[in-house]
């Protein structure tokens, strides 16, 4: 495995993305990575192919030889195929065949391509590109229950993963934004929560106002930017887990997972239809918010009493040194 050097083209200043570089990150659905062609992805402004030779491998995209994206390549004979001039390589992202140079007896070692850490968990393939992650990939066990329902989106935002992060954990959007599908504008009012800091994380207990009474959700982080909400309701528990992956400091891949044990005799469309206005709805007012990046600064934006996760979660990054310095858009 190779630890990934900051790419010169970067979004982010070269301190925030070696501190991202640093955790685990989904980049696609393992779904996505078949053993017929290989797969394009982007994170941290790093080019990936990812591919499946008997195992998983996850690589930089692009060919030693001429720079070529590996991903619009094949697999064939047992190897990762170059589309430009049929270089192949094997699971490790050594070169094993340079058809053009059938008489070479040995190949330079310098001819592979990087390959990085990897795993896959809860239908998700994940990287760390520093080869050394801060923090475990989440516990998202609660999805895998024999008999629960279940299903997965993915979308791409424009806008960064802490972004999006501080929406998802946001209440007090609920009766404005949200007013179309669950939120209720009778009862706009937060009540209090407290936020507790885990060892890999942060938590809080909710109870939400509602027209039905007050429902209760418990929201557990891990960072960086996986969220997991355990909605109680008097038919059962819903887990619904959102991660956030960094495309760029500016673009975002979001994938969204949920496993319910209740209404199993509903329509699963209906219900993956309904997760998908709720994204819509967040979705415009998210990418509308200047900066893109996160303002760490206390005094950069006004903060309420219902903002303790927001208050919580950019001290974190704070005391890592982090800046969210690029990615931003100029007003107009």
């Amino acid at each position: 495995m190779t630890q990934c050097v900051y790419p010169p083209e970067s979004s982010f200043n070269e301190g925030d993305w070696s501190l991202l570089s640093q955790y685990w990150h989904p980049v696609a659905l393992s779904s996505d990575v078949g053993e017929t062609r290989p797969f394009g992805t982007r994170l941290l402004d790093v080019n990936l192919v990812l591919y499946r030779l008997g195992g998983l491998t996850v690589a930089l995209d692009r060919c030693p030889h001429r720079g070529t994206r590996m991903s619009l390549g094949t697999i064939a004979n047992g190897s990762l195929v170059c589309p430009y001039h049929g270089l192949e390589f094997n699971g490790r992202g050594v070169c094993t065949r340079i058809p053009g140079d059938p008489r070479a007896t040995r190949i330079p070692d310098r001819f592979r391509i990087p390959t990085f850490m990897a795993q896959e968990a809860y239908g998700l393939i994940w990287v760390c590109l520093s080869g050394n992650p801060r923090s475990p990939i989440p516990d998202w066990s609660c999805l895998e229950r024999e008999g629960n329902q279940r299903f997965s989106l993915q979308a791409v935002w424009n806008t960064s993963a802490p972004r999006q992060v501080e929406n998802f954990n946001d209440l007090a959007h609920f009766a404005t934004v949200h007013a179309a599908t669950f939120g209720s504008t009778e009862h706009p009012e937060v009540l209090p929560y407290v936020v507790e800091q885990r060892p890999y994380g942060l938590y809080f207990d909710a109870r939400i106002p509602s027209p039905d009474g007050v429902t209760r959700a418990e929201y557990e982080l891990t960072f960086p930017f996986a969220t997991h909400i355990t909605d109680h309701s008097t038919r059962g528990k819903e887990h619904i887990c959102d991660v956030a992956s960094p495309i760029s400091a500016g673009q975002t891949r979001i994938f969204i997972l949920s496993s319910r044990d209740h209404d199993q005799d509903q329509p699963l469309a209906e219900w993956i239809k309904f997760r998908e206005a709720i994204i819509e709805e967040d979705r415009p007012m998210v990418e509308s918010q200047i900066p893109v990046g996160l303002p760490l600064g206390p005094q950069m934006e006004w903060h309420l009493a219902s903002d303790q996760f927001s208050a919580a979660f950019r001290q974190y990054w704070r005391d890592l040194g982090m800046t969210c310095s690029a990615g931003h858009r100029n007003s107009e």
